[in-house]
């Protein structure tokens, strides 16, 4: 059970920071189409 939780939380950490760093990206390569154009 312990070596389950110890797993399980780096696991949703790294999804949540790859998600983050996704839309991060996405939002910055949106303004910058705005701005050029």
């Amino acid at each position: 059970m312990t070596i389950n939780v110890f797993w399980y939380e780096p696991l949703q950490s790294v999804s949540f920071w790859r998600r983050f760093g996704g839309f991060l990206a996405y939002f910055v390569s949106i303004n910058t189409v705005i701005y050029m154009n």
